[in-house]
């Protein structure tokens, strides 16, 4: 099957281009070709950055997730830490104990 240019689409397939503007479409064809799409970053090898100060702290802040009317508080709390293990932390929240990572 031929490639036809936009202009032998219009008028006719006998136009014929200027030679420059031929060599610089088959110029234009050969690099969208060797175009190769950029790799994408795996982020769950990623290490998450946590406060030294949160292995021993006795109370903590929770953050607010959701849709909040203006001049709300974002966050929650203080909480009471009841014990913690590398990940999880067990917290007396609302008089009660609720784990959050």
């Amino acid at each position: 099957m031929e490639l036809l240019s936009d202009c032998h689409l219009i008028f006719s397939p006998q136009t014929r281009l200027p030679l420059p503007a031929i060599k610089h479409v088959s110029f234009l064809r050969e690099k969208m070709r060797a175009l190769q799409p950029i790799p994408t970053f795996s982020h769950s090898n990623s290490s998450m950055f946590v406060p030294t100060n949160l292995k021993s702290c006795s109370h903590v802040f929770l953050r607010v997730d959701s849709v909040q009317p203006p001049l709300s508080q974002n966050y929650t709390g203080p909480h009471e830490v009841i014990r913690r293990t590398d990940s999880v932390h067990h917290l007396h929240k609302w008089k009660k104990e609720s784990s959050f990572n």
